[in-house]
């Protein structure tokens, strides 16, 4: 009874929170006022319209109370009208989600977005910017979810649908809880995801039978786990050997980043970089698994493959291995970096500045 209780109150908070993002989206497509629909919970309106979820769920937990002491409705029907509810508003939110995919009124972004370098993004705009570089994926994910908001809408299809939706909800919320998108997108995928597995609670005694009855089992062949053991073996060392064939990427090395140039010099001529000369060496950048970008002014560049060794370094370029770059590096603090060599018959002498670079996680 406690239990049922819970769920009760647990449902009627989730139904009203997405009844509002309901009417909320529609209001908006209407041109309502956006104080009326905004997704800003941490603003005064948030507080009001988190209150005024709440308020409307107790009031609506005080009315069935009333039914409920006057015998007109039973503990059954009361369990089943709450879930009936919060399934037809579930499927309605994430049938809105799905047709805004195919409209395209998802994963848009602007021109100065599309502009900016890629490590000056924030996660939440590069996440949107990379989601929206595929139509099709979007398409995919948006007929996946109107699929499954009309298996849910119907009572005897909603097991399918929910399960269909299961992982989508739960890679969605993911997503946005991983990759920091904006608080409310957060607040309301969890929600929506809270909605999915309370809905399938009623139904766990079906989906138990799954995992509880052997009989499936019986008629397995001896030879599976043999089978099981070597799938699961196989890839293990596939991944092991590729981390120590590529032990050279994943090793960070004293050299690893990217530098601008501050000072040029070649020949014991002072270059700047307003002559515009194209053998004016604008920014290097040495990469994980000794591989490296030169930048030349007017959008010219050269890769490079390079050993650094002690104070030691060599660059050689793939376009032509006979010239080589040969020389000693030695930093200045942490942030500038000093070159001293020859390139074929020039000589060069650089002082380079570090770029402030969001490096990968991983």
């Amino acid at each position: 009874m406690k239990a049922k209780s819970i769920y009760c109150i647990l449902s009627s908070l989730l139904s009203f929170f997405g009844l509002y993002l309901l009417l909320g989206g529609w209001l908006a497509l209407l041109g309502i006022t956006e104080i009326l629909v905004t997704y800003d919970f941490k603003s005064i309106y948030g507080l009001y319209t988190a209150g005024a979820v709440v308020l409307l769920a107790v009031l609506f937990r005080l009315i069935v109370s009333y039914l409920k002491r006057r015998n007109y409705l039973s503990d059954d029907e009361i369990f089943d009208f709450q879930a009936s509810f919060m399934r037809f508003i579930y499927s309605a939110n994430i049938l809105t989600y799905g047709f805004s995919k195919i409209f395209r009124s998802q994963f848009q972004y602007g021109i100065i977005t599309a502009d900016t370098p890629v490590g000056q993004l924030s996660s939440t705009t590069l996440s949107w910017y990379y989601f929206g570089q595929s139509y099709a994926f979007a398409c995919i994910i948006g007929v996946c979810q109107i699929i499954a908001s009309l298996l849910i809408y119907y009572r005897k299809t909603s097991p399918a649908g929910l399960l269909m939706m299961l992982p989508i909800m739960a890679n969605i919320t993911m997503i946005n809880f991983f990759y920091d998108l904006w608080f409310e997108t957060k607040i309301v995928s969890l929600a929506y995801l809270l909605m999915n597995i309370i809905l399938l609670i009623p139904f766990w005694q079906q989906f138990k039978m799954l995992f509880t009855d052997t009989s499936l089992f019986d008629k397995t062949p001896k030879g599976a786990a043999l089978l099981l053991s070597v799938s699961i073996l196989i890839p293990l060392y596939g991944f092991y050997k590729i981390r120590i064939d590529e032990k050279d990427f994943y090793t960070k090395n004293e050299l690893l980043g990217g530098y601008k140039t501050v000072t040029f010099e070649k020949n014991d001529t002072s270059f700047n970089v307003l002559h515009l000369d194209n053998n004016f060496w604008d920014k290097i950048y040495f990469d994980r698994g000794h591989e490296g970008k030169l930048v030349l002014t007017q959008d010219s560049s050269a890769s490079f493959d390079y050993t650094a060794t002690s104070d030691s370094l060599i660059l050689v370029f793939p376009t032509d291995s006979t010239t080589k770059f040969k020389g000693k590096f030695s930093f200045s603090g942490s942030d500038s970096l000093s070159l001293i060599g020859q390139l074929g018959t020039d000589y060069y002498r650089l002082l380079l500045k570090r770029i402030p670079i969001k490096e990968p996680v991983f």
